[in-house]
């Protein structure tokens, strides 16, 4: 089983390297079109023997690892049984940044050379200030809009942590879930019982 994984792996590995270096215009062959025409291909795809004389696109190969592979059906677990919390968090971010969105729009829109336009406009502050990127394009410069924005940071962590409390959960679920199907697989093989 380790060795799968290894050999899996390497063909992700290798097939978004080829991809990446596939779309480096030095690194691409030159084709010529039907009109004579120098034409580079942006994508190329490795490809593999498949011992039949053929041969195998790289895209097949991951998915094929994709869709063997028990880590990301676990993944895929996880994400559908946090479906509805993850969509409660969304609309809680929603609501969050149209608050937080309005408080600094009317603290910061009558200052001089603002860029705190319309609420609309500060979404993009509020967002980016709530996921702690912090960009620096658009900053609050009064003291209550600076204490609003500090306040967005402490609320974006809380609201952006607690979707991981809730998958960490999900995934220690899934993974239970797993494990005793396995235990059942094994002993019906083998004839024991669990």
């Amino acid at each position: 089983m380790a060795v799968f994984e290894v050999i899996s792996t390497a063909f992700v590995v290798l097939s978004i390297s080829a991809l990446i270096l596939g779309s480096i215009p030095e690194f691409q062959v030159p084709q010529k079109s039907e009109d004579g025409q120098l034409v580079y291909a942006t994508a190329t795809y490795p490809t593999y023997p498949n011992g039949g004389g053929q041969t195998i696109e790289s895209r097949t190969v991951v998915r094929d690892v994709a869709d063997n592979s028990d880590s990301l059906a676990n993944f895929a677990l996880t994400i559908r049984k946090s479906k509805k919390q993850m969509q409660m968090v969304g609309i809680v971010m929603m609501t969050v940044v149209i608050f937080f969105s309005t408080l600094i729009y009317f603290l910061e829109r009558d200052e001089p050379g603002t860029k705190f336009t319309s609420i609309p406009a500060t979404f993009w502050w509020c967002v980016v200030t709530m996921a702690t990127v912090g960009y620096g394009d658009l900053v609050p410069v009064t003291v209550a809009g600076k204490l609003v924005g500090s306040g967005a940071i402490v609320c974006g962590v809380m609201v952006l942590a607690l979707p991981i409390t809730i998958m960490v959960n999900n995934f220690m679920q899934v993974v239970k879930l797993r494990e005793e199907q396995i235990v059942k697989k094994y002993a019906q093989q083998h004839g024991d019982q669990v």
